[in-house]
Parts: structure tokens; C-alpha cells; sequence
């Protein structure tokens, strides 16, 4: 039977990890490790490419050479993203190495633009967005964006934003800062796909909703989109992924974008294992098989901070008692994903629907939030 190896190292520091006597980590599993046929790191560190070198195995990680390097950090940087996207289309902008380029920048963008999105190289998510106005009534929540700022006017309001998060933008000076447009009332979607030897396969298509600019849920598949829409952006992202490929990239790559009618702009690569992997790849295509039917759908979203905390196999019980949880005959119902992340076992708690329609899902988050409420 085929062995995975789940490695989960992400350490600045160098093996050995400790000088207690005991065997580093890599002679400790040794042992274990002769069946292996597959590394899956979570996150691509030069750790695991030396982690997995000590083992004698890396050549069952693929890409391991080019992970090695650090790679990692090029192909999840938004800098660098821009420039490897130049082939597709992308939202108008500008890579910024000073504050007088991000001024210029962003001072043109607002004279063509409503608002524009400030974003750091490597910032975590929307923890590293800040969208950009004139306008304190524009409409913001749709996006994926901790931070706002509206501008004082002229350019002096531009000069003293820059002023106050240029630091912030470009992690001290050590990266580059990109400023591109923000788009209005746009539906953000990704394209999955996977990157072996063999080239890049598209894995799924899906969609990110977002309430005050947090993400609330995540829809797969995609629907709604117009065919013509579809083909275009699977055909722009499938170069996209490709291009990657090229550089020597092998595993999980999220290319995500924004829809406004009838185009669309890309906005980041995800060259990792991302929050929708398992939500397609285990959830949606092994345990509910989507495709099966053409109107079923799973969405995941999280228990919401108003909510009573219950631990994982409290949460468990709510389902349980409701009867909302997941039913292999009907293929409908809450699959509880993740416990809450960190030291206390109480708090938030990742879920996933299973369901036909949006009734069925808000009725049974309805359910949930009277019992939790």
C-alpha cells in the first residue's frame, strides 16, 4: 500500500533541533520511512527539501530541487506574480521598489480608477491588502482587505498614506510593494490545479465570498458563469499554471481572479497546498462527488465569533441533535472539517455543507446559529 509522508517542518532554524541527547527528528523516523513513496509537504520550505535530503528520500518529493532553493517565496510572492502573469490578464498596476514609485503609481491608477489595492509581496491573505479610496462610501465588503484608507486630497493625501505605510506595505524595505487597481463589485473565484512531471491538470473551479472584506465561505464547484466567460478564464489560468510548471514548480497552485461581467483579472497564485485543496479534492469530489448531480454544491464556512464556543466533539453533538449532519444516502448535510486552531480547544470551527440549493444552506446555518446563537 502506498506510504505518504505528511511533512510538516517550517523552522528558521537549522537541524539538529535540540541538544538533549535525544536523535534529531530525521534519525528518529528513519526507521519509518522505507515505504514512503510520496512527500507532501504543507508548505514548501528549504526545511523539508533538507529534512527529506537527510532521509535519503528526496526524490520522492517532487520539485524538490527547486524547493530547495527557496523557491517558495518566488512563487508566492505578489511582485513576482505580476511579472509572471504578464501573459494574462491582470489588473492595472505597478511592482514598486521605492516610495516615490508607489506615489507615482498610485496617483496615476486614481486618476483612471475609483480606488486602487495596496498589496504586500508576502502578507498573509487580506492581512496584507489595503484598498485605497477618495470616496469613504465605497463599497469595500466584497473584497479581501484587513486594512482601508481614504485619502486626503491632492497629492499630498497620496504623499503622507505612503509616508505613514510604506514600512508596513514593504515589510521594512525588504520587499516590493504592488499598487493596482481595485475592481468594484466583482465575484472572486480561483482555478486549482495540480503540477507533476507530466505538466499542469485543472483540479476544480470554485468561488470565495467574502462579507466585510473577511472571507465567510467558499463555494466549489463554480457556478453561474457564462460558458464563454468559463473557457476563457480555465484557458488564461491553465497558461498560468503552466508557466509555473515551467519554472519547476510541482504540486498544489491556486490561480485566483476576479469576474466584472463579461472579463476578468487575475490577482495572485497560490503556489501551495491551499484552504480549498481538501475542500475539493477530499469533500467535494470523495465524500459528496459533486459531479453526480448537476446542482450539488459545498460550501465551507466557519462557526461565527457571536456563536456559543463548544469544542470539536461538541460541535459534533449540535449536528447530532439537529440532524443536520452529513448523510452518506442523501448526500446532503455538515461536515464538521477542522477544530479550532490553537493551544485552546474552544473556538471557532471550520464546517463544511453539503447541499442543492441556497435555501437548504442558509436554513441549515439558520439551524446552527439558534443552537449556537
Amino acid at each position: 500500500m502506498p506510504s505518504v509522508l505528511h511533512a510538516t517542518v517550517h523552522t528558521k532554524r537549522r537541524w539538529p533541533l535540540n541538544t538533549s541527547g535525544r536523535p534529531e527528528p530525521s534519525e528518529a523516523i528513519r526507521p519509518d520511512v522505507a515505504g514512503v513513496t510520496e512527500v507532501l509537504a504543507a508548505w514548501n520550505s528549504p526545511a523539508v527539501a533538507e529534512f527529506v535530503q537527510r532521509l535519503g528520500i528526496a526524490g520522492r518529493w517532487p520539485g524538490a530541487s527547486f524547493f530547495a532553493q527557496n523557491a517558495a517565496e518566488l512563487v508566492n510572492s505578489m511582485g513576482s506574480f505580476r511579472a509572471f502573469a504578464a501573459a494574462v490578464p491582470v489588473a492595472d498596476g505597478r511592482v514598486c521598489r521605492t516610495q516615490d514609485d508607489a506615489r507615482l503609481a498610485m496617483t496615476g491608477l486614481l486618476a483612471r480608477h475609483d480606488a486602487v489595492m495596496v498589496k504586500k509581496a508576502h502578507g498573509g491573505a487580506g492581512a496584507g491588502n489595503q484598498i485605497v479610496s477618495r470616496d469613504p462610501d465605497l463599497a469595500t465588503g466584497h473584497a479581501g482587505g484587513t486594512y482601508t484608507h481614504t485619502l486626503g486630497p491632492g497629492e499630498r493625501g497620496v504623499a503622507d498614506f505612503w509616508q505613514e505605510r510604506w514600512d508596513w506595505a514593504s515589510s521594512g524595505g525588504r520587499y516590493p510593494v504592488v499598487v493596482e487597481r481595485f475592481v468594484p463589485d466583482a465575484q472572486s473565484v480561483y482555478a486549482e490545479f495540480f503540477a507533476d512531471d507530466a505538466g499542469v491538470r485543472l483540479r476544480e473551479l470554485g468561488e470565495l465570498i467574502f462579507a466585510q472584506r473577511s472571507l465567510t465561505m467558499e463555494v466549489v464547484p463554480l457556478r453561474g458563469l457564462a460558458a464563454s466567460v468559463r473557457d476563457r478564464l480555465v484557458d488564461a489560468a491553465h497558461r498560468l499554471a503552466a508557466y509555473y510548471h515551467r519554472l519547476g514548480y510541482r504540486g498544489h497552485l491556486s490561480c485566483d481572479a476576479v469576474v466584472h461581467g463579461d472579463a476578468f483579472t487575475f490577482t495572485e497564485v497560490n503556489a501551495q497546498v491551499t484552504g480549498s485543496s481538501h475542500l475539493y479534492g477530499i469533500i467535494g469530489h470523495r465524500i459528496v462527488d459533486v459531479w453526480r448531480d448537476p446542482q450539488r454544491s459545498v460550501t465551507q464556512c466557519v462557526t461565527e465569533s457571536g456563536w456559543r464556543t463548544v469544542n470539536f466533539a461538541g460541535f459534533l453533538a449540535v449536528l447530532t441533535e439537529l440532524g443536520c449532519a452529513y448523510d452518506p444516502a442523501t448526500r446532503k448535510g455538515v461536515v464538521a472539517v477542522t477544530p479550532h486552531i490553537g493551544g485552546d480547544e474552544r473556538g471557532p470551527i471550520v464546517y463544511a455543507m453539503a447541499h442543492e440549493t441556497p435555501t437548504e444552506l442558509t436554513a441549515t446555518v439558520d439551524q446552527l446559529a439558534k443552537a449556537l446563537g
